[in-house]
């Protein structure tokens, strides 16, 4: 069986005997708020091949530092894509509500945060806008590992970038987390006379890599806050699947401890 270390630690000031007291209550019952993000209380660490760390928090306790955060957790998006293909005016419509067709290109990345509520949590997107051209992709092929959701934006006018979708996926399968949530997003539908590429185009590539799929405005800002919402509902699913599975397994561990002392205390001679 694979070892399960747990490590914990005080983020507010206990004396030692309410730190035991709340240590060895660990359990499911007092890590519901953990899917919520950071929150005060017992640090748990579990160490397999990586390191997980979940927030569990003390029964009544309080933590300034938390009381003044606008939000329970923290996102990390990424817009891949052509350049040309509208990722700036998507980023700006959704968060600043606001459309320019004149913008430049992006030079390197740059992004843009927006709070969301989602089930009664507040999330807090970090989005972040790379450039299209091949000479800045060196530089953002380093931003994949930290996403946790991705989308690829093509330009329904321009066939082109389409097929190079298939060139940002392998790079995404390359460099990006195994887990990482995708979303295809076909932008500028609102050019009906100059679509080159159908709708039905786009949604069967959407599900030959088994994606969900958005036509996009950003000029008449169509469909945008549906698309980077469900993205974000898509990353705060499998967020809480794998903290529902780590609380699995520390259950299980706490059982077995629990069991294991007290088969010790039975069979002690003395």
């Amino acid at each position: 069986m694979e070892k399960l270390s747990l490590k914990s630690q005080r983020c507010c000031e206990f004396t030692p005997s309410e730190r035991e007291k709340r240590e060895v209550g660990v359990s499911r019952r007092y890590v519901k708020a953990a899917q919520c993000g950071p929150v005060c209380g017992v640090i748990i660490s579990q160490e397999f091949d990586g390191s997980v760390t979940l927030f569990l928090p003390y029964v009544g306790a309080v933590c300034g530092s938390v009381m003044a955060k606008q939000y329970d957790i923290l996102f990390r998006l990424l817009l891949l894509g052509d350049s040309g293909v509208g990722k700036t005016c998507m980023l700006r419509r959704f968060t600043d509500c606001e459309f320019d067709p004149s913008h430049i290109s992006t030079i390197g990345v740059d992004f843009k945060m927006k709070t969301l509520e989602i089930d009664g949590i507040k999330v807090r997107v970090q989005i972040w806008d790379t450039a299209g051209q091949e000479r800045y992709q060196t530089i953002t092929k380093q931003y994949y590992r930290r996403a946790q959701g991705i989308i690829f934006v093509y330009d329904i006018t321009s066939e082109q970038s389409f097929q190079h979708i298939a060139k940002w996926a392998s790079d995404v399968d390359e460099y990006a987390p195994d887990k990482v949530q995708r979303m295809l997003v076909g932008n500028k539908c609102d050019d009906e006379l100059r679509r080159q590429v159908t709708q039905e185009q786009g949604s069967k590539l959407a599900q030959s890599y088994d994606m969900e799929f958005f036509e996009t405005s950003a000029s008449n800002n169509s469909n945008i806050r549906e698309a980077f919402t469900r993205v974000t509902e898509l990353v705060l699913q499998a967020h809480n699947r794998d903290a529902d599975n780590l609380l699995s397994s520390l259950d299980d561990y706490l059982e077995k401890e629990e069991k294991g002392s007290k088969d010790a205390v039975n069979s002690c001679a003395c």
